[in-house]
């Protein structure tokens, strides 16, 4: 069998970034380098390089069919005497940012430093062309015509954002391995703590992904205590050990297109906890169902403890009711020095999870008397 190319998809690349992207990329055999910044650095030699700017900037467009509005005062940033990004309406709700040509003209309209917001790619005369409902749609638009045009091809991303925009390209013949930088739980004690809202993204969508990767195992333990013991959470061996798993777990890679979680009764009090609730799933491959586990757990913010707990769940089509209940002497026997306890009720289905917490606060075990 073929293997499959191998592309590096770099948001912002620094010295540290690119060096060790380019590791991996040898490691892999890989040559293409793709990069999202718009005043790219010095190709690195020895690799194909191609930056989405550097393509919208030359790209024959022809002309607009209409004007974009002007949110009003200017503010230029220049590289080397070139004007190469103008910011109108800076602070105002209307604020855009434009990217210019070396004659001045736009070929790139963009909110200001987000993801969010329509994005405009313009012809020779500064009128849009082209649009996307933000970032990613721009992003998605141009790795597709990017990456080789048959065959399947390995992705390797490392930025947050990224990685979750490219989830989305749904392209069958892409697989998408992330690489977690950052090590936003790095305790598994601490599992259930706060992340940054653009990593909480990520890990909401990681059925999406054929690899999320990470070189700790601690890091790892708390990322299947948060989400579950998916198979396409991976603590980094060698680069092509992971990459080879990856390949091979693409043909099983289940979609979500809607999940909606209804608590029906949630009680709390001294003799324990009761839950029950419903899950509908719409998903391309609702007929097959049949491997989905729905599953409840308690938990303690104390030690980040996590125990399984028995409910009944019941499947009809793509909805599944779940019902159960965890006595005080059950919660004290499997949450040994526990003050707090919460339940969560989540599923997983092959590489795809979620969980949606039941109790809201703390449960204080002792103030109920449960010792």
């Amino acid at each position: 069998m073929t293997s499959p190319a191998v592309s590096i998809l770099l948001r912002t690349p620094d010295d540290v970034t690119t060096r060790e992207a380019l590791d991996r990329l040898r490691a892999l055999d890989g040559r293409q380098v793709l990069t999202l910044d718009p005043v790219p650095g010095t190709p690195p030699a020895g690799f194909d390089v191609a930056n989405l700017h550097e393509q919208l900037r030359t790209r024959s467009e022809g002309e607009g069919a209409s004007e974009l509005p002007d949110p009003g005062s200017h503010e230029d940033d220049v590289t080397d005497g070139y004007t190469w990004r103008r910011r109108s309406g800076v602070g105002s709700a209307s604020e855009a940012w434009d990217y210019l040509r070396p004659d001045g003209s736009r070929y790139l309209r963009t909110p200001p430093d987000g993801v969010e917001g329509d994005v405009f790619s313009c012809g020779s005369d500064g009128r849009p062309v082209r649009s996307w409902s933000g970032l990613g749609g721009l992003w998605r638009w141009w790795v597709d015509g990017a990456l080789p045009a048959t065959g399947r091809v390995v992705l390797l991303t490392d930025d947050t954002v990224v990685g979750t925009e490219m989830g989305r390209l749904h392209d069958p013949r892409v697989v998408l391995v992330h690489r977690l930088h950052g090590a936003p739980l790095s305790d598994p004690a601490g599992w259930w703590l706060d992340v940054d809202p653009d990593v909480q993204l990520l890990l909401d969508r990681v059925g999406e992904l054929d690899a999320l990767v990470v070189d700790d195992g601690d890091e790892l333990t708390a990322l299947r205590r948060r989400i579950g013991d998916l198979s396409q959470l991976e603590l980094l061996d060698s680069w092509p050990d992971v990459v080879e798993r990856a390949v091979g777990r693409k043909r099983r890679r289940r979609v979500v297109t809607e999940q909606e979680w209804t608590l029906e009764q949630v009680q709390t009090g001294e003799d324990g906890v009761s839950w029950s609730g419903t899950l509908d799933i719409r998903s391309p491959f609702a007929a097959d169902l049949d491997t989905l586990v729905v599953t409840a757990q308690a938990w303690s913010p104390d030690h980040g403890a996590v125990v399984d707990l028995p409910q009944q769940v019941h499947r009809t089509a793509g909805r599944f009711r779940f019902e159960g209940r965890a006595d005080a002497a059950t919660l004290r026997s499997l949450l040994l020095h526990a003050e707090r306890v919460r339940v969560r009720v989540g599923y997983t289905w092959e590489q795809l999870g979620s969980v949606v917490e039941l109790t809201t606060e703390p449960i204080p075990l002792r103030r109920r008397r449960w010792f």
